[in-house]
């Protein structure tokens, strides 16, 4: 006996008005089978039978009225013996691509919803169809949802101008309708104020105005304020470091438990509805308390950096400049027992990039990398004057919202700092002090 599957059934349009429209049955061809018999009918249990005819080749296009329908298949060998029919398999023929209704092509939603939610729905199809919708924003950010009803209850995510369209699903893929679009004001999004979009607006002849899918226009109301905050740390280190004394032949090494406080003023500048790049700064003082080989350092530090970063959906991103002022504690071993220990002001310039991710309404994670010069310095007990070296600053950060004002922060560090002087007995050779922070450091911001 022969065997086969149905490969594919595939419901095409035939005119979007005309009552009747037409389906292709498409089946795999087998080996020996001269011919095939197809049976279509209203019902699973193929009573009453609609259709029962025989076709040579492996697909047969039908014209059918709208509805739902139930075929199957079975071979006839050489010797016109039929083989066992295929399970019974359900097609619907719809009538044309469902439209959208409401929100209507070009509306504009300005009373509150309720709930936030807003009520999405179109031209039904037949009774079994599910319907595949589809809304696009403005930065092509595409849902798509699947239902057998003809409406969607949805929440948009803020105002804007949002696309949507509304399709059948086939065997063969999804027939989609025309595209509509419409623009939600900030009016309507319930809770705490959110950024209003104004598009451009065409006159219509009649004189009334409706929005287009050009450029926005700005609004003033749109603009985010600059906005401040300030947050202060505490926070624990561990340094470690090696130094190399050419005069004294003596190479050291060791590890040191450093503290800090510090505080930071911050600041985001203004960002219109639909700016990508914007600038921020930051003005940081900290006050490290570093021992060693005996001697207490106080090292008072002053950082600021200026930032511009692009935000792109839950991701910021861009590139910052580092101007840092601050004492810097050295020590130069001269024997087994006896080093030198005094403070130098050094200054630095770095250049690097900060990644911001919002992870959730109240989670922030970030990333830094920073490559840093800085400048030599002098002191009355250094033998010679500090060379000009490169650091590196890498860091990672949590931002967790308490509150709309409070703030809670948490960062890991790694900086490294490099300090280089002629030595006095060999002035072709250097004397050196490289030391690495790691530093963890927990912080509350309040927002100004």
């Amino acid at each position: 006996m022969l065997r086969f599957w149905v490969l594919l059934l595939i419901a095409t349009v035939a005119g979007a008005e005309a009552p009747k429209r037409k389906a292709t049955i498409e089946w795999r061809s087998v080996d020996g089978a001269k011919e095939y018999e197809l049976e279509v009918a209203s019902a699973p249990e193929m009573e009453p039978k609609l259709l029962r005819k025989t076709y040579p080749g492996n697909s047969v296009r039908l014209t059918l009225p709208l509805g739902t329908y139930y075929f199957r298949v079975r071979g006839i060998g050489e010797d016109d013996a039929p083989g066992p029919w295929t399970d019974v398999q359900g097609f619907i023929v719809n009538p044309a691509p469902p439209q959208a209704l409401s929100p209507a092509a070009r509306a504009v939603v300005k009373e509150e919803l309720k709930d936030g939610t807003l009520t999405l729905n179109w031209t039904p199809g037949l009774k079994g169809t599910t319907h595949h919708v589809e809304v696009t924003d403005a930065q092509g950010a595409t849902s798509v949802w699947k239902t057998p009803k003809d409406e969607l209850e949805w929440k948009p995510p803020g105002p804007g101008v949002y696309r949507w369209r509304v399709g059948h699903e086939t065997p063969s893929g999804t027939q989609w309708g025309e595209r509509s679009v419409f623009q939600v004001n900030a009016s309507a999004i319930p809770g705490p104020a959110v950024e209003k979009v104004v598009e451009y607006v065409e006159r219509q002849a009649d004189g009334s105005v409706a929005p287009t899918e050009a450029a926005f226009i700005e609004d003033p109301k749109a603009v985010r304020k600059a906005e401040w905050s300030a947050i202060f740390r505490g926070a624990q280190s561990i340094v470690a470091y090696t130094a190399n004394d050419v005069d004294s032949n003596v190479n050291a090494s060791g590890a040191a438990v450093v503290g800090m406080l510090g505080a930071e003023l911050r600041w985001r500048g203004p960002k219109s509805t639909h700016q990508r790049w914007t600038w921020s700064g930051a003005l940081s003082f900290e006050s490290l308390s570093q021992t060693v080989l005996g001697t207490q350092f106080n090292l008072p530090r002053l950082y600021g950096r200026v930032f511009y970063g692009r935000e792109f959906g839950r991701w910021r991103f861009g590139g910052f400049a580092h101007l840092a002022l601050g004492e810097a504690g050295i020590f130069i071993v001269q024997g087994s027992t006896e080093a030198v220990r005094t403070r130098v002001v050094r200054q630095g310039y770095g250049l690097g990039g900060m990644g911001t991710y919002r992870a959730s309404d109240t989670l922030f994670l970030s990333t830094i990398l920073m490559l840093r010069l800085d400048t030599g310095g002098e002191s009355d007990d250094l033998p010679n004057a500090l060379t000009d070296s490169l650091g590196i600053e890498l860091g990672f950060g949590l931002s967790l919202n308490l509150s709309k004002k409070f703030f809670a922060e948490g960062r890991l560090r790694l900086l490294t700092e490099d300090y280089r002087w002629a030595a006095a007995t060999a002035p072709d050779a250097q004397s050196s002090l490289s030391t690495a922070f790691v530093i963890l450091d927990l912080g509350v911001g309040y927002r100004l």
